[in-house]
Order: structure tokens, then C-alpha cells, then sequence
């Protein structure tokens, strides 16, 4: 995949008053304070389905590469409410809009553009709002947070292998300038899981029984787990399911429950022939 260096512009339409103190506590952890960065910061949210504010917002691209002295090749939508200004984000009329708005200015800067979404108040049904959004999308990396770990994970991939989850540790940094009170944010560091979670890549025999007895209540019950995608929208996604219940990393849950499936402990099942329902169902136990 060719890659190339390029601007960003970062539209802040929300938490515009703490990206300041982020940026400088990263460039002091980094030593570079006195660095120029191809790096853009427009504080307020831009309402991209009003065609003026669209255009606008081409207009001021432009202006800003023409005073940086570099393309930007890359604009970050913080966040894809705000950008809706009001309108309906569960309609497929108003996503449809959204996502044309981002086509536009992709073609206009030959570049890329990310909207940060929220998930819904089931956030295992993933991204809130219509399914437009996640249609339109050319990828889509959800982002989640234990107490070591920021977790980010391809969930959606279109035109090439879904990339390996990329796990970032999170440090305080502190400083404070003359007489001024100290100031402190986060910083985020590349990390490895298997050297942060430490025990937390296996699981017990208690979590296991939990696991499989968990597994097999949900089938006796008529509603089984499934270790399809799909099935986050439903809430019966068996790794994330597990995960809560287990109070364990997904990765390690998905890791065990591809290996249950391969060695015949779990296996995929319709229910019954008048019942739709399929799903996990526990064929033998594990000592």
C-alpha cells in the first residue's frame, strides 16, 4: 500500500479547550516543543450538510494550505454529531449527506478523511445511528479502553486484509511554566498486550466453566451466542458477550473461542428446524 506524508487538519467541534494541553504534552514527552508540525487545529464544529458551510470549509482548506506551505492530505471530523448539527444521525437521508460531504472533500484535497463517531448505549451493537455511515465507510476502527490499554481494531476493511489491533499504553506527562499551576495530560505509546496484560492472556479453569456454561445457558434459552460479526448488532457477538462477563481481554476470549471451535468443544448449530435461531452450543466439556 503506497503511503505518503502529508497535513492534517483536525476539526475540534468538540473538547476544542483541552487539544491545546494534549498537543503540548505530547511534543514534551517527544522533544518537540520547538518543532513545526504539518499539524492544523479548526476549534469549532463545521455543519458539512449546509452547502455554504461546505464550501466554506473547501474554501478555508485551501487558504490554510496556501499560509502553511503544505498540502493537507488528511481532515479529522470531531465529531460526526456535532458536523449534523441537529439533524436526524439515525435517518438514512441525513448519513447519506454526511457521507457525500466527505466524499467531496476527499476528491477536492486527494486525501482521506476520518469522522470520530460514538458508539451506541449497546456498544457491542458498534457505531450509533444509521448503518449508512458504516456502509459508506472505507474502514472502520473501533476504539476501546481497559485499565492498562487502549485497544484499537479493525472492524471493517474494504479492499485489503483487516490490519492487526494496534495497542497503545496511555502515561501522564506533567509540567508547569514559572508561577503557573501544574499541568498534566496523557500521552500514548505503542505497547505490546501480551507484555501489559501479563496473566490476562489466559483464562482459568473457573473462567473457562464460566465461559462454556454461559455459552450453553444462552442456547437452552433460545437465544445463542454467535461468533459472527454480524451478531454485534443483536448483542449476541460470543466474544464481546464473554469479555463482559468474564471481565477479560476480547483478544483472549477470541483467541480461546477459536480453539474450542477447532477441537469440537463448541460447534455451530440451528436450533431446532422450526426455530431460526443459530448459534453456539457447548458438545463437550472441558475438565
Amino acid at each position: 500500500m503506497e503511503t505518503r506524508a502529508t497535513g492534517v487538519l483536525y476539526i475540534a467541534g468538540e473538547g476544542a479547550r483541552g487539544l491545546g494541553k494534549r498537543v503540548k504534552g505530547w511534543r514534551r514527552r517527544h522533544g518537540m516543543e520547538n518543532v513545526e508540525a504539518p499539524f492544523l487545529l479548526l476549534p469549532v464544529a463545521v455543519q458539512i450538510l449546509d452547502e455554504k458551510s461546505l464550501a466554506k470549509l473547501i474554501r478555508t482548506i485551501d487558504a490554510a494550505m496556501a499560509r502553511a506551505g503544505y498540502p493537507v492530505g488528511l481532515v479529522v471530523i470531531d465529531t460526526v454529531s456535532r458536523a449534523l448539527a441537529g439533524a436526524d444521525e439515525n435517518g438514512q437521508e441525513a448519513m447519506s449527506a454526511f457521507v457525500s460531504a466527505c466524499d467531496a472533500i476527499k476528491q477536492h484535497t486527494q486525501g482521506a478523511v476520518i469522522g470520530v463517531h460514538h458508539s451506541g448505549k449497546d456498544k457491542e451493537k458498534g457505531m450509533r445511528g444509521s448503518t449508512v455511515l458504516l456502509g459508506g465507510c472505507d474502514a472502520s476502527i473501533r476504539i476501546t479502553k481497559d485499565e492498562t490499554l487502549v485497544t484499537l481494531k479493525t472492524e471493517k476493511q474494504k479492499d485489503a486484509e483487516e490490519a492487526e489491533p494496534i495497542y497503545m499504553k496511555m502515561e501522564k506527562e506533567t509540567w508547569a511554566t514559572g508561577l503557573e499551576e501544574e499541568q498534566s495530560t496523557l500521552v500514548p505509546f505503542r505497547s505490546e498486550a501480551s507484555v501489559e496484560q501479563g496473566t490476562g492472556t489466559t483464562l482459568s479453569k473457573d473462567r473457562v466453566q464460566k465461559a462454556l456454561t454461559l455459552i450453553q445457558t444462552c442456547w437452552e434459552s433460545e437465544a445463542p451466542l454467535s461468533p459472527y460479526p454480524q451478531a454485534k448488532r443483536t448483542g449476541t457477538f460470543a466474544p464481546a458477550v464473554l469479555s463482559n462477563h468474564l471481565d477479560t481481554p476480547i483478544r483472549v476470549v477470541e483467541s480461546f473461542l477459536e480453539g474450542w471451535l477447532m477441537n469440537g468443544v463448541v460447534v455451530v448449530e440451528q436450533q431446532s428446524s422450526h426455530s431460526r435461531a443459530k448459534g453456539l452450543k457447548v458438545v463437550k466439556w472441558i475438565a
